[in-house]
């Protein structure tokens, strides 16, 4: 659970780290990093893994990199809601 005086808001995933080494008392929070690998353009592609290059994504390019990549998603998902249509819900 986020503590009061933690950097990083509450609704994200705060890591803290206790060294176990002497008589270390301080907490040191960690950023949460995630790497995530897949082909997700579903297209071929003959470049050799050795030479395909990480994509950085964060915040401020998020739209753009899924853009660039040519990535969509498509649902349809059936009405479950109850109530007539066009009422307000």
């Amino acid at each position: 659970m986020a503590k009061e005086s933690s950097v990083a808001p509450k609704e994200r995933v705060n890591i803290v780290y206790k060294p176990a080494t002497g008589g270390a008392q301080a907490e040191v929070e960690l950023p949460l990093k995630l790497l995530v690998l897949g082909d997700y353009t579903l297209r071929a592609d003959d470049t050799p893994l050795e030479e395909r290059k990480p994509v950085n994504i964060d915040k401020d390019n998020f739209n753009d990199v899924i853009k660039n990549q040519g990535l969509n998603l498509s649902l349809k998902v059936p009405n479950k809601l109850t109530g007539k249509e066009g009422e307000d819900i």
